[in-house]
């Protein structure tokens, strides 16, 4: 569908009152002075997005608008028009539930037409180049602090397309360093706004003050309190100082290497990585998905046979204790990790401290590098930490690696494992 056929639509005027209650914050930032350029910066769960869609519906139903609303991944925006417009939440009523049969919302396009002859075009941050060829009157750049950590998003695609005295654009996510988002709120040409955790109706102070006595200092700054940091404030950093200058493509006679693996079949990804267990320097990625679990165990046994491991760390949980037996049974040697919420944190606090001192070092593989720069975790209230991707995004580059780091450090030379497993 193009966007003169959008434009085409059968026009109808409809009223819908916008509640903004307990959202002042984000009501101001969102509408101030009508702004063409506004860049919020805010703490978790402040209503960002929730805010960011009654901006952009309320717009579109006023008056007839093209909108564009860019986010970090296809899955989430699906959810987003789920939760948000149709459904609501545990906390939150539905943008726009009981007229949206008068809309017509195509989910394989990601078109969303109003009854007024506006549009809201859904893209993603992972194919900027999809976004390209039109002009847009209402723009959306949700978790901003994620993907503008491209800075060619910004640059190449969005700005060409946000040309003219009558656009207005809305920048919104909590801050991942000082990328693209950060130099944008410091352009004086945009109108800056900053709220924190503290002005969200989704906390109270108690619970705040609570995390704040139980998570490291930057990442209260900017997880909660929205503020740009030299560096992020994620779970990996100073990435950049482990890659290494050149590519190993085959082994070198002499060299012991050790695998891992992190299973998959298929909406995730399976990945496979060979390190030098002297050097810990990580040499080789495979990365596949949608495939049988014979084919999977035959690319795990021939990249074992080829590079002549010493050992493989998998998975064992689940489906994986099948799939160590069978590798077992084709005479791998082959180590069992069992994954819980403590262990998990356990191999990923060592893999953070690891890439912290240099003490592992890789090929910036392009996937391992997107998940490791965005990798986060979250504290529950009762002080509990829970590490994981954003929505949208995979972890399995990053537990891959930190299953072999795991057994490199606890590495014994030439002796059956009997497993690593942490409660």
């Amino acid at each position: 569908m193009d966007q003169e056929d959008i434009k085409n639509t059968q026009s109808q005027e409809i009223t819908k009152e916008f509640d903004w209650a307990g959202f002042e914050a984000l009501h101001t930032a969102f509408f101030f002075n009508k702004k063409k350029y506004v860049t919020i910066q805010a703490g978790r769960r402040v209503g960002k997005t929730y805010g960011a869609f009654m901006w952009l519906i309320q717009e579109c139903l006023e008056n007839v608008h093209s909108g564009l609303w860019v986010d970090t991944a296809h899955n989430n925006i699906i959810l987003y028009v789920d939760l948000y417009l149709k459904q609501g939440t545990h906390d939150t009523p539905p943008i726009i539930g009981d007229i949206w049969y008068l809309f017509d919302w195509d989910p394989r396009q990601k078109i969303l037409k109003f009854p007024n002859g506006s549009f809201i075009r859904f893209g993603s941050a992972e194919r900027p180049q999809l976004l390209e060829g039109l002009a847009y009157s209402r723009v959306v750049l949700n978790e901003a602090g994620i993907i503008l950590k491209n800075p060619n998003l910004w640059d190449n695609v969005i700005a060409p397309m946000t040309k003219g005295n009558e656009t207005q654009v809305r920048i919104v996510g909590t801050p991942k360093g000082k990328n693209k988002f950060h130099t944008l709120t410091q352009n004086e040409a945009f109108h800056s706004f900053h709220i924190t955790a503290y002005q969200s109706p989704h906390w109270d102070t108690a619970e705040l003050d609570m995390i704040k006595d139980n998570v490291p200092v930057d990442a209260w700054q900017q997880e909660y309190l929205g503020q740009f940091l030299d560096n992020a404030a994620g779970v990996f950093r100073n990435i950049k100082d482990c890659y290494l200058p050149a590519r190993l493509t085959q082994p070198i006679p002499g060299r012991k290497y050790g695998m891992s693996v992190d299973l998959a079949k298929h909406k995730d990804y399976t990945v496979i990585y060979v390190a030098d267990i002297e050097t810990r320097d990580v040499l080789y990625q495979l990365r596949f998905n949608q495939l049988s679990w014979t084919v999977i165990m035959d690319r795990i046994e021939e990249t074992f046979d080829e590079w002549g491991c010493e050992w493989c760390i998998v998975d064992s949980q689940g489906v994986g204790d099948v799939v160590f037996d069978n590798l077992e049974d084709r005479g791998m040697n082959v180590i069992p990790f069992r994954f819980s919420n403590s262990s998990k944190n356990h191999i990923i606090d060592n893999l953070s401290v690891a890439i912290d001192k240099q003490d592992i070092r890789f090929y910036p593989f392009e996937s391992l590098i997107k998940e490791l720069e965005v990798f986060e975790y979250e504290i529950s209230p009762s002080g509990n930490k829970k590490y994981n991707a954003p929505s949208g995004f995979h972890d399995d580059c990053v537990i891959s690696l930190a299953l072999l780091n795991e057994a490199m450090r606890s590495f014994v030379p030439r002796r059956k494992y009997r497993g690593i497993v942490i409660d």
